[in-house]
């Protein structure tokens, strides 16, 4: 299937440098904050009410923090090594590793930006050999092991957005030489910055995703279809203000993209 572009835009004939993406309902069909209240035998249901009692207001952030905290470490489970389990537990779905794969391949960096701890998606970045991985805040333990404290931020939308300029500053990246791939998982929001710095956003769709399809470049079913875009070229042609690649058989220059498909 196809990609289907929101738009025709300058950013689509730039080659992609990297790909930046979303984990949670993205790369994994579940949520990490649900899999780890099982796995401390914490009720996800009433996590899921503190965060909505922090996001109207109901609750301060250190009064969340501390009821998040009270909640995790209730049935004496909350150690690191169950935590960590919980996390290397979670399944990644087939379509994500085939991309990673592929983007590994044709050495193409992948980047994880995750409103999930930095513990879970330093963990998913190596199982899924991405290049750096950036989260929401930090799990504390003690030096036995024992979660201590907890943090995070709600304003998760510009966190991304920050975290893809410090990922493109590092390698030396624009912002529109990279797709940002997220989900309208819920209210979808804390993707579509990194959409619109990149020009690029691909919405991998759900049930509730119609609602942002018009900030991304594209949407998808599947993970599988970024594969097999053509935007996903040669690595070595950077952009066309740069020396030419004589190599090259991009369609700017004159020649078929990359591969019998077009793809990556």
């Amino acid at each position: 299937m196809p990609l289907y572009p929101a738009s025709s835009t300058p950013a689509e004939r730039r080659p992609v440098r990297a790909v930046v993406c979303d984990l949670d309902h993205t790369l994994t069909s579940r949520s990490s904050m649900v899999e780890l209240c099982r796995a401390l035998h914490a009720p996800p249901a009433e996590t899921a009410m503190l965060f909505r009692r922090y996001q109207a207001g109901e609750l301060s952030h250190s009064q969340s923090r501390q009821a998040l905290l009270e909640l995790l470490r209730r049935s004496g489970r909350a150690h690191r090594t169950n935590i960590e389990a919980a996390f290397n537990a979670m399944e990644i779905k087939d379509e994500a590793v085939r991309l990673a794969t592929a983007l590994r391949e044709r050495a193409v960096p992948l980047c994880l930006i995750s409103s999930s701890a930095q513990l879970y998606v330093d963990i998913m970045t190596e199982r899924l050999s991405a290049a750096d991985g950036y989260g929401n805040g930090q799990l504390c333990f003690d030096d036995t092991g024992w979660l201590t404290d907890l943090d995070f931020t709600a304003e998760t939308e510009q966190l991304k957005a920050d975290q893809l300029h410090r990922f493109t500053t590092r390698h030396a990246f624009h912002a529109r030489d990279v797709i940002a791939i997220g989900n309208g998982n819920g209210n979808g929001r804390n993707d579509l910055l990194m959409f619109d710095a990149t020009r690029r956003g691909i919405l991998v769709t759900t049930t509730t995703s119609a609602q942002h399809a018009h900030r991304a470049w594209a949407t998808v079913h599947s993970l599988d279809e970024v594969i097999t875009t053509s935007t996903l070229r040669t690595p070595h042609l950077r952009n066309h203000d740069e020396e030419h690649d004589p190599r090259c058989k991009c369609r700017e220059c004159g020649a078929s993209s990359l591969g019998s498909e077009g793809g990556l």
